[in-house]
């Protein structure tokens, strides 16, 4: 038999094993009996060879879900006329060739790709390459800005909506981000006016209020009643944008007289449902009363005593401005 081939008989029938290494040769029969050996019958048998082990796989052996046309390369097989291949879960692609083209789905997962050489015989070793399938990663973020909006990824929104942002994560993969956004817009810049004795705001809301030293601590109204000088200026602010600062204006002609209880008693205070205004001096005092945005709420003349209804009014901040020759008095009461 040819070399590398196996099989053992006495009669006129083998049963012959051609192993991987076996070659083309002879196989020859001949009569044996107690007188001799017959002559020899030779028959030519060609061996053809498997395919040879494929070689090392070259391509990406680290992907991510949802990465297409991925392409993986094995050199020539020797003596292959096909080329098996066999992919991960989740992983799609065909090929009978030395190449492939591989798409990883949104749900594949690590595992091997194999390939090895097929003919009519047989087929040939297996080449392994062990691929990492990494997860892409998902997340909500809400979000609430003034006028304008740069996502992770760079692009810039002006408009309230819900948006997608995409980057990479740590893995190298998509980082898919959903932008639950609210765009609030700056106001306009407020202008505010000197009427008398107060300064008025463009805006009927969302004021606040400054002078020379800073924010005035609850002086939120459309009017502020001018109770000292100093510069002034208002900013407005709406759904939490606030506006550029307004024009100043400088007030240098208030005459205020500190309160003296001397002169003028008020009681109680803080007040409910009456108020009373107990004139101790011998001036005449003309008396305004505003409530919390400006308006006013009682005017009259305090020549000795006076005792105001004020169950209608609502809780909160309140000034006094009593006015004689000698100058302006004002003074803060708070009904609760």
């Amino acid at each position: 038999m040819p070399t590398g081939a196996t099989g053992s008989s006495t009669t006129n029938s083998i049963t012959v094993n051609y192993g991987t290494t076996a070659v083309s040769g002879n196989i020859t029969v001949k009569g044996v009996n107690s007188c001799g050996e017959g002559v020899v019958s030779t028959k030519a048998i060609t061996v053809n060879p498997l395919p040879s082990a494929a070689g090392t796989i070259s391509g990406n052996a680290t992907v991510c879900q949802g990465e297409s046309g991925v392409v993986y390369t094995v050199p020539e097989i020797t003596n292959a006329t096909s080329y098996v291949w066999t992919l991960p879960t989740g992983a799609t692609g065909s090929s009978t060739t030395n190449s492939i083209t591989v798409d990883f789905g949104n749900t594949a997962i690590s595992g091997d790709i194999t390939v090895q050489g097929l003919n009519s015989c047989g087929e040939g070793d297996v080449s392994t390459l062990t691929i990492t399938v990494n997860n892409n990663t998902t997340s909500t973020i809400s979000v609430t800005v003034c006028d304008s909006y740069t996502a992770p990824d760079g692009q810039v929104y002006t408009t309230s909506g819900t948006e997608t942002a995409v980057i990479p994560n740590t893995a190298g993969c998509d980082s898919i981000i959903t932008i639950n956004l609210l765009v609030n817009y700056t106001p306009p810049t407020p202008t505010i006016v000197l009427n008398d004795d107060r300064l008025v705001s463009s805006s009927v809301t969302g004021n606040q209020w400054y002078n020379q030293d800073g924010i005035m601590p609850n002086e939120t109204n459309q009017e502020l009643i001018l109770t000292a000088n100093g510069t002034y200026y208002v900013i407005v602010t709406e759904n939490d944008c606030p506006s550029e600062q307004s024009n100043s204006i400088l007030v240098d002609n208030v005459i205020v007289q500190e309160y003296d209880k001397n002169l003028i008693l008020i009681s109680p205070n803080p007040f409910a449902d009456l108020l009373t205004i107990k004139n101790q001096s011998s001036e005449t005092y003309q008396f305004t009363m505003y409530n919390g945005i400006g308006q006013i709420v009682f005017k009259g003349i305090l020549e000795t005593e006076i005792t105001l209804n004020t169950s209608a009014l609502t809780n909160g901040l309140y000034i006094i401005k009593f006015v004689d020759n000698s100058g302006d008095i004002y003074y803060k009461v708070i009904k609760q």
